[in-house]
């Protein structure tokens, strides 16, 4: 397995982090992150999200927005999002044309105009991305059990997008003051991996960031969710689910979520094999019994998400709806079973190996580089580390995880959002 080799980072006069590597890659993959999102968004829901969009395509001081489109045009591809705890700004392209890539990044980042003009017109596109978003079926639904779940101020049940009445009276001056709060070298990092051998990457982000202004780290992080010590069952009827041709075959879609410790936990490694074997893939545990065995469902996975100050593991699945009582008794009985007994030898090599093949599929692609070297900034761990602990664990250390962390009945602390077939 390859080790993070010719990884280097930096950090610039004014505090901006700069992490690359060198790839065996014939393009190079750059991402610029601004550590704030929609949690910096105030009274003004949806602003960060309508800075990317205003700064993505937009005049800055040094071109028009019809030369940032011609310049962009050279890239193979570029692409901008905001979340709750993050605004990025990514691009792919051939290694000549990385400092093209570096200067027209840092002048639409660093240095935006916000023209008027331009502003109504992203102003417009961004209501109809709203408007479209908040209409799709079970949206709203979900955001409403985010909130109970996570609880209503933190981040993690928040829209970037924000609501169509805020975003309608976000003015110019607004944009200029939360970018000049936000966009500070203390609060942003850049990410460069692929063909950049020979390339003083350091040197470049001091010729084209060092300018901006200091500033300080301003990432909102991941609390707690509020209910991680009691269970919220949030089930709802949605018409969109009712099968109008055949009632007696319509779906139900469910998601079951239980807080478990984050991966700078020593039991992250142990999370990630007892998930593994409960519902990644068709040879998972809950696959077998109620995809393959009850045909309640054409897909039922599992996963655990770590990265965050807080882990998840989420269970996630479209089942008959008639029988979706059955469903659900049907996953507490693989958590029993995997708190009553560990899991065979084989399930555990087979996770080891699935886990190296993916690990090592993760180094051929310049996108998960990016990713892999992100998760090394937050959490202080590369995917060989998570491999080494992964390939040590024994199936009893399963059993133990599944004893610690998974929910024994229906009466105890988890979350459960489902939504019901209905015509009312």
């Amino acid at each position: 397995m390859e080790e993070l080799k010719d990884y280097r980072e930096v950090v610039l006069n004014n505090g901006m982090k700069v992490a690359w590597q060198p790839s065996g890659n014939k393009t190079v993959s750059g991402r610029l992150v601004v550590k704030s999102g929609a949690a910096r968004d105030g009274d003004l829901d949806g602003i960060a999200h309508f800075v990317e969009h205003c700064i993505d395509d937009g005049e800055t001081k040094d071109y028009s927005s019809d030369e940032v489109r011609e310049i962009k045009k050279r890239f193979g591809w570029t692409n901008a999002g905001t979340n709750a705890f993050l605004t990025q700004y990514e691009g792919e392209f051939l290694p000549e044309e990385l400092e093209r890539w570096l200067d027209i990044t840092s002048s639409t980042v660093l240095r935006p105009r916000f023209n008027q003009e331009l502003v109504e017109q992203e102003r417009a596109r961004i209501l109809r991305e709203t408007i479209d978003y908040w209409s799709k079926p079970g949206k709203i639904d979900g955001q409403n059990f985010g909130r109970m779940f996570f609880g209503e101020k933190n981040p993690a049940s928040v829209s970037a997008l924000g609501k169509p009445e805020t975003v309608r009276k976000i003015s110019r001056q607004d944009l200029f003051e939360f970018h000049s709060r936000n966009y500070t070298g203390g609060n942003i990092e850049l990410i460069l991996t692929g063909d950049i051998n020979g390339r003083d990457v350091g040197d470049l982000a001091r010729k084209h960031f060092g300018s901006a202004p200091a500033g300080q780290d301003l990432y909102v992080g991941h609390p707690v969710p509020e209910s991680a010590d009691r269970r919220v069952v949030f089930m709802v009827p949605a018409r969109d689910l009712y099968n109008q041709e055949h009632p007696s075959e319509s779906n139900a879609h469910f998601t079951l979520v239980k807080v478990v410790p984050s991966q700078k936990d020593e039991d992250f490694a142990r999370l990630i094999a007892l998930v593994d074997v409960l519902g990644c893939g068709s040879n998972s545990r809950l696959f077998r019994r109620i995809s393959q065995e009850r045909g309640l469902a054409y897909n039922i996975s599992g996963e655990y998400e770590g990265n965050s100050g807080y882990g998840l593991i989420i269970v996630e699945g479209s089942v008959l709806a008639s029988r979706l009582e059955e469903a659900l008794d049907l996953t507490f009985e693989e958590f029993k079973r995997l708190k009553r007994e560990p899991p065979f030898e084989s399930e555990v090599e087979d996770r080891k190996r699935k886990t190296e093949f993916f690990i090592a599929k993760r180094y051929e692609c310049n996108e998960s580089r990016m990713e892999m070297i992100w998760n090394y900034l937050r959490a202080g761990i590369t995917p060989d580390e998570v491999y080494s602990r992964i390939k040590a664990i024994k199936p009893e250390d399963i059993l133990e995880t599944a004893r610690k962390y998974l929910p024994s009945t229906r009466e105890d602390n988890y979350g459960l959002f489902a939504r019901t077939p209905s015509l009312d």
